[in-house]
């Protein structure tokens, strides 16, 4: 009886003392170790919920790490669809767990991000995107039935994409005419800028402490097609971004 108690306790390894890794992480040959340690943390810190938000600063500092460090394990974790991030104002990113590759490649963040306010009562930048999008759509809708009698239902995407890399609420007096600003300039270029553009740049702004400004990312997205850095990873490339984009307004 002492040994089947012993083993029976022994199945229960779980709870906050424990982080369970799926067995691909483990064995996965294109993680590092540093990548399957972060991943576990990350797993710890989430504890029966499917998402974290330390600081990798925290992170690093548990692990005996770096901060640089931490940061190209998160870029590896999101190649490899394993973790999902997405930045708040003026809090640490939120970081979704998984514990396959295909639930993170189906991953929704237009239905999920919205819980964040009830855990932190803080509102996201999705939240933001959406409010504005939702502003712009009903206003469009007004002026098309009143001059044609056919309402309009398409959303901005491209100023979405810009809130949402610089993390800037357009609904505060004066950030809405600044936007509209650089989304016009980026528009004049030849061929356009696209949002899956915005969002490629905003992914190589990882390293910021804070997000870069809208005039930063005027000066700057040359480097997504000028090949002098990295490509944004699958999860916001062309329709995929849009897709979600145009869910998140529904």
């Amino acid at each position: 009886m002492k040994g089947g108690f012993f083993v029976s306790k022994r199945l229960e390894r779980k709870g906050w003392n424990w982080a369970p890794v799926p067995a691909e992480v483990i064995l996965s040959s294109k993680l590092t170790h540093a990548d399957v340690r972060v991943y576990a943390y990350l797993l710890w810190r989430a504890g029966g919920k499917e998402r974290a938000w330390p600081k990798s600063e925290t992170i690093a500092e548990d692990l005996d790490m770096s901060d640089g460090a931490v940061r190209i394990s998160f870029k590896h974790l999101i190649t490899e669809n394993w973790i999902r991030r997405f930045r708040r104002i003026a809090q640490s990113s939120m970081t979704y767990i998984f514990e396959t590759q295909t639930e993170c490649k189906e991953f929704d963040p237009s239905s999920t991000l919205l819980d964040d306010v009830r855990l932190t009562g803080d509102t996201t930048i999705s939240q933001q995107v959406r409010r504005v999008n939702e502003s712009q759509k009903n206003k469009s809708q007004k002026n098309k039935n009143k001059e044609h009698g056919v309402p309009s239902h398409a959303p901005d995407l491209l100023f979405g994409a810009i809130c949402q890399v610089c993390g800037i609420d357009p609904t505060i007096k004066g950030n809405a005419p600044s936007i509209s600003k650089v989304r016009s300039a980026l528009l004049s270029s030849e061929p356009p800028y696209t949002p899956a553009e915005v969002l490629a740049w905003g992914k190589l702004q990882a390293w910021r402490h804070t997000p870069p400004t809208i005039w930063q990312l005027q000066q700057g997205i040359g480097i997504v097609r000028n090949g002098n850095g990295l490509h944004a990873n699958d999860e916001w490339s062309g329709a995929g971004y849009i897709d979600a984009m145009k869910e998140s307004v529904e």
